[in-house]
This record gives structure tokens, sequence and C-alpha cells, in this order.
């Protein structure tokens, strides 16, 4: 999976703001480089994608797969939202029920092999729902 990331600002950050990083930058990065050196274990992640949130999900969970046993305990939203994308990408009703299909394949492998990653954006309104 790539991610995004944005360059130092040399922006000062205010008390709520210190424990976030806001990746935005176009430039693509692939998941072990911008996770190098991050402890997932107390730093957690959440993925935020208005389009193939599923795909961005699934690529996540991948890479965090092939380090178990040791990213068992790594904490991460992976902000899946079917319905999020059903009503802004105008998705077809066949795309979206496979869509939900691999949605719950992918909670239950997480739910199996990740203990801290309990959070999907499955309501279509961007909002943590637990699963």
């Amino acid at each position: 999976m790539l991610a995004q990331r944005i360059p130092n600002s040399g922006r000062s950050l205010s008390r709520s703001q210190e424990h976030r990083l806001a990746i935005e930058e176009t430039e693509m990065i692939p998941f072990q480089k911008v996770l190098d050196g991050i402890m997932l274990d107390m730093a957690g992640i959440g993925l935020s994608c208005s389009r193939e949130s599923l795909s961005a999900a699934s690529q996540l969970v991948d890479y965090l797969s092939n380090k178990l046993p040791e990213s068992s305990g790594n904490i991460f939203d992976l902000g899946v939202d079917p319905l999020g994308e059903l009503l802004s990408n105008s998705l077809e009703i066949s795309d979206f029920e496979s869509y939900l299909a691999g949605g719950a394949e992918l909670a239950g492998e997480v739910s199996n092999n990740f203990t801290k990653a309990t959070t999907f954006r499955i309501n279509g309104l961007n909002t943590p729902t637990r699963c």
C-alpha cells in the first residue's frame, strides 16, 4: 500500500494536535517507509480514504500480517466506509454487496489477529463505529 506524507512545515502544533500526523502530499510512499520507526503498539494510526477505503485497509492489514506475531498488538483504525463510498462514488449495488462482503471478511481477519484494531467507519457519515 502507498500512503501520502506531509513535509515538515515548521508549524507549531496545538496541544490537541500534537499527537496526530496528517499525511496530505500526493507523493506515494510505501507503508514500510511511512511507518518506519513508529511504535504502532503505542501510537496508533487511522486510515481515512474517500475512495478505495477497503483496498487501502486490506493492503495495510496485509502489510501488518506479514509482521505477525509482533504486530498483533498494533493500534489502528482501518476507516472502511462502504456506505460513504456508495453515496459519494455512485457504486453499483453489486459492487456495494461485494464491498460489504469484503469488509466483513477483513473484519474477521482483523478480529482474529489484531487485538487493538476494532474500529471501522461503516455508516457513511465518516464517524467511527465499533465492529
